[in-house]
């Protein structure tokens, strides 16, 4: 079956294919949808007896994962849901867990928001991954989306680890036809949880630096299963051009024309004017990054000297990541002031 969802909508109804007896979220741009269709789909099933996991909206993130964490310990797939600022008031529980690993499928969705656009830190999740030592699957659309969140539970399992979903503003709230069942699937398991003081407590020196060495060892298991699953593929040109580019989430989708390439990003820019720029109008690779453009001077030019589009004398501020992407490749460069 085919819907034209967002990519909040995507994440709630992979996650119900997939079987979730728990989720639960604190409110953030751009995430909130996620739970919210969550909510709508267990109040609708209520009404006409039908299964549907426990969904509900936390006091806070923290509360939120953690709640998740247990039905994970558990043996229950679960969800959590929240905004990149979100993960900074649960990473006391986050980097905890990861030590202690879980038995059920935990997926921890966090959306980022390059550009700002509703105000936060411009805050990259997949530092914040790397930090806590987690696997990290990142979509590049909705559909993807909805692929990528079934399969998170299922690598979850397999490495007994949470694993991190990360999305960002421009997929998680666009809209696409997405194919995928529009229902929910319980997994009918039984709650078993089995004391291990080893596992999930810090009691010592000894016990943490264990759990470390487990974290470790299953984060090669998550690589391997990946590698397994051919979740990164690799697009060859035809050209022979000789570039090798790795792009991952929202950039690896994107295109560009093929002679702008070598003209347009990398390509060199006129630093000279702060906090300013533009790009070729043909290419339609902007992808809002990790900066924040304060101005916009419209003879800013890149050195393929296409012209800029009609509105970009009046254009807003916007992020400064830019980038032409031959096939699904991505070439991009950080252009903002002392970058």
């Amino acid at each position: 079956m085919k819907r034209s969802i967002i990519g909040n909508q995507a994440v709630a109804y992979g996650a119900l294919a997939a079987g979730i007896d728990v989720a639960a979220g604190y409110p953030g741009t751009p995430s909130s949808e996620a739970l919210n269709e969550l909510l709508h789909f267990s109040r609708s099933a209520a009404r006409g007896n039908d299964p549907s996991p426990y969904v509900e909206w936390s006091v806070n993130e923290k509360v939120a994962f953690e709640l998740a964490t247990g039905a994970a310990w558990a043996g229950k797939r679960a969800l959590a849901t929240m905004k990149m600022s979100g993960a900074n008031v649960a990473a006391d529980s986050i980097l905890s867990v990861a030590y202690s690993g879980t038995k059920g499928g935990l997926v921890l969705y966090i959306a980022d928001d390059p550009g700002a656009e509703a105000g936060m830190p411009e805050q990259d999740t997949r530092l914040f991954a790397q930090w806590a030592g987690l696997p990290v699957l990142e979509p590049a659309d909705p559909a993807r989306a909805y692929q990528l969140t079934r399969y998170a539970f299922e690598l979850s399992e397999r490495c007994e680890l949470p694993v991190i979903l990360r999305s960002v503003t421009s997929v998680a709230h666009a809209k696409q036809e997405v194919e995928g069942e529009y229902a929910y699937k319980p997994l009918k398991r039984k709650a078993a949880f089995q004391k291990n003081i080893l596992r999930y407590t810090k009691a010592g020196a000894v016990i943490c630096m264990d759990q470390h060495r487990d974290l470790l060892e299953r984060l090669k298991v998550a690589e391997s299963s990946a590698a397994e699953a051919g979740i990164n593929r690799l697009h060859e040109a035809d050209d022979g051009a000789g570039l090798f580019v790795v792009a991952a989430g929202a950039t690896s989708g994107r295109r560009c024309r093929p002679e702008i390439i070598g003209g347009c990003p990398p390509c060199s820019w006129n630093r000279s004017i702060p906090w300013t720029r533009s790009w070729p109008e043909e290419c339609s690779a902007l992808q809002i990054g990790s900066w924040f453009s304060r101005s916009w001077n419209p003879s800013w030019r890149c050195s393929c000297a296409v012209k800029p589009p009609a509105w970009a004398g009046t254009a807003p501020s916007w992020g400064s990541w830019t980038g032409c992407f031959p096939g699904s490749a991505s070439t991009a460069r950080k252009s903002s002031a002392g970058a």
